[in-house]
């Protein structure tokens, strides 16, 4: 029995030696969607700011946000300069009137409470 022991060890030990160039390869990708998904999780938190979030398509307004996630629009506002300090939206800006646009996806479920 030992020996099979050895020859998995040798085998797994080959399939990690041949996975090392691929995983290098793709490293910045990953480390940048980590650390985006970091930063969304402590600017976006849940509750009505992910709510906020998900509605930044770049065809509403912030007035309309505030309507639609039942808000003030000054949350609203903050929430849009907050998002915009860590460059995780995009302002839309037509005519005077300006709509936000997520940059990135939010990798997690709905949250099931409101804040």
């Amino acid at each position: 029995m030992p020996e099979v022991e050895e020859r998995i060890v040798e085998v797994l030990e080959e399939i990690r030696d041949l996975l090392r160039p691929v995983a290098e390869a793709y490293r910045d990708d990953y480390e940048e969607r980590r650390r985006v998904g970091e930063l969304l999780r402590q600017v976006v938190r849940g509750g009505k700011r992910e709510h906020m979030y998900r509605l930044m398509n770049g065809a509403r307004t912030q007035t309309d946000m505030a309507q639609e996630a039942g808000v003030h629009p000054s949350s609203v506002s903050r929430f849009v300069d907050d998002l915009s300090d860590a460059d995780l939206i995009e302002v839309i800006s037509e005519g005077g009137v300006k709509r936000p646009k997520a940059k990135y996806p939010l990798r997690w479920r709905r949250s099931a409470t409101k804040t």
